[in-house]
């Protein structure tokens, strides 16, 4: 049953992230809101990362793998995900880029949604992040307290090269910002 808000895209990238793609997949899974769907896109990782998503997403169809039979690199990576989305989901109203580390406490979606959904001015929404550090990894958990936003001209001139910045809930009216952005630490 689709929910009162817009669709939404999540774009998942990975590469070589086996010991965390699994607990991101779940993350993703347990969230309160669930009208989207998932585009994981695989930049031919090496170890079993690729065996983990097709395990954790076989029984849920909002999931989607491409996997990339070369090495994209990051930005190759996001450009090819943004084509594809805007080609394969033309009523698409918000997109997310996810990375494959990141934790969300279950309601941030439906929150950063319901922000943009509340002040249709803003462009973008995004949450406070706090970094936890295990044997392996740092890890990004996204809270869903004091969601910030920022408005399409605020984020042409935000810390050039600030990838944090790619982590938040973007309407589709901010896709040239977001393509702006990802061009800078790409």
């Amino acid at each position: 049953m689709k929910s009162n808000y817009p669709f939404v895209v999540l774009l998942l990238l990975t590469y070589n992230h086996e010991d965390c793609i699994s607990r991101t997949i779940k993350q993703i899974i347990v969230q309160d809101f669930r009208d989207y769907v998932v585009y994981i896109f695989d930049d031919n990782s090496k170890d079993d990362t690729r065996k983990i998503i097709q395990e954790e997403i076989k029984y849920d169809d909002r999931f989607l793998l491409i996997s990339n039979s070369e090495n994209l690199g990051m930005f190759s990576n996001v450009e090819q995900a943004i084509k594809l989305i805007t080609q394969n989901e033309p009523n698409f109203a918000y997109f997310c880029l996810i990375g494959p580390d990141d934790e969300w406490d279950p309601t941030w979606l439906r929150k950063n949604i319901e922000i943009l959904e509340s002040h249709p001015e803003y462009s973008i929404a995004q949450s406070n992040v706090e970094y936890k550090y295990d044997a392996k990894s740092e890890i990004r958990i996204y809270s869903e307290l004091e969601a910030s936003k920022l408005n399409y001209e605020s984020s042409m001139v935000l810390r050039h090269g600030y990838g944090e910045l790619l982590h938040g809930v973007w309407s589709r009216k901010a896709l040239n910002v977001f393509n702006y952005v990802a061009s800078t630490i790409g």
